[in-house]
């Protein structure tokens, strides 16, 4: 069963922000996390961001969170890999 994807007003915002194509290769990603989201590893975030994870598309990352009782991802940024980290 797939989770649902739901994305912050933030998270919205910096997608729409981007280029076309990688917001579509972030986008594809996204909706593969969705669909593969209970048979996958996720990756944890340390710091400031524990208990989120993130998604790798080259050099952009989507920081996201898991509920796994609502089956429910939580995108909150989307960003370069160099700024997506920071506060």
């Amino acid at each position: 069963m797939p989770f649902t994807l739901r994305l912050t007003s933030k998270a919205k915002t910096q997608l729409a922000k981007l280029d076309s194509k990688t917001a579509r290769r972030i986008s594809a990603k996204l909706f593969w996390l969705a669909e593969h989201g209970a048979s996958i590893k996720h990756e944890a975030l340390a710091g400031d961001l524990i208990g989120a994870f993130k998604l790798r598309v080259g050099d952009y990352r989507a920081i996201y969170r898991v509920n796994e009782d609502l089956r429910v991802i939580l995108v909150e940024k989307i960003g370069h890999r160099r700024d997506v980290y920071k506060r």
